[in-house]
């Protein structure tokens, strides 16, 4: 797998916060769950850790709660059952505008 990620994400949140929101980036073209025109794609911490081997549950927690914290990464819990929860995750049209570099142009 080809890891693509934004430069600017990896200087203000870290490499594994980087890595974390390029590959929610590309989930998230091919998804079929919108809420209020934006796409949603359903992921859990085992899912990331095993896209990503080399990053622990613990890393992949901390890469998850930064983005969030800087506004780069949404998370909801859209599942039905009580005992589903995955959470479903969407990035911010400030993150994209950080992912493209031009956070200052919004």
């Amino acid at each position: 797998m080809v890891c693509n990620y934004s430069n600017t994400i990896a200087i203000k949140y870290g490499i594994n916060a980087a890595l974390i929101a390029g590959y929610i980036k590309e989930e998230l073209k091919y998804t079929d769950f919108y809420v209020a025109d934006a796409p949603w794609e359903r992921l859990t911490i085992k899912k990331l850790t095993g896209a990503f081997p080399f990053l622990g549950e613990k890393a992949v927690r901390n890469a998850i709660r930064r983005l969030k914290r800087g506004n780069i990464l949404v998370s909801k819990q859209y599942g039905k059952e009580h005992f589903d929860h995955a959470n479903y995750y969407s990035i911010t049209a400030h993150g994209y505008a950080v992912m493209r570099g031009d956070e200052n142009n919004e």
